[in-house]
């Protein structure tokens, strides 16, 4: 009776071994199939106006979103900033962030529900552009939707 348990307990440790390696050979393959999708950029849009530019989406937790590597060229996203600072209702706006790929297709778009800037940090500035280099933003929101 034990050597049959044990030839039991080998045919199952040898098909759960089997079951795993399939299954780690379908995800490899599946990966070589479909090669994960490379950002070249992140814009930030308000109002249908874009206000900044991002190279990477750092950080996606419930209820917040932040962007680190950017540059502004216009004042609207400081003028939003100021806005939260100062309390007034309006600050909440929705937010769309699109992702483009290297070739500056747009590849997919985030909505953000009522967001605001809760940390802007800025960089060195530069004497010879317009653009200002923006550190990182961190967006707080109310809902967040993958379109």
């Amino acid at each position: 009776m034990a050597a049959r348990t044990s030839s039991l307990a080998l045919v199952a440790g040898l098909a759960a071994t089997a079951a795993l390696a399939l299954t780690a050979w379908a995800a490899a393959d599946a990966r070589a199939a479909s090669p994960a999708l490379e950002a070249a950029r992140f814009s930030l849009t308000i109002d249908g106006v874009e206000i900044a530019s991002f190279s990477e989406l750092a950080e996606v937790a419930p209820g917040k979103l932040v962007l680190r590597r950017g540059s502004a060229t216009s004042k609207a996203i400081f003028a939003w900033q100021q806005s939260v600072v100062e309390g007034q209702i309006a600050a909440r706006k929705d937010a769309t962030i699109v992702m483009y790929d290297t070739g500056g297709r747009p590849a997919a778009r985030y909505h953000l529900e009522n967001a605001w800037p809760s940390k802007l940090e800025i960089g060195g500035l530069k004497s010879d552009s317009n653009e200002v280099a923006i550190e990182g933003i961190t967006l707080c929101h109310e809902g967040f939707e993958i379109q």
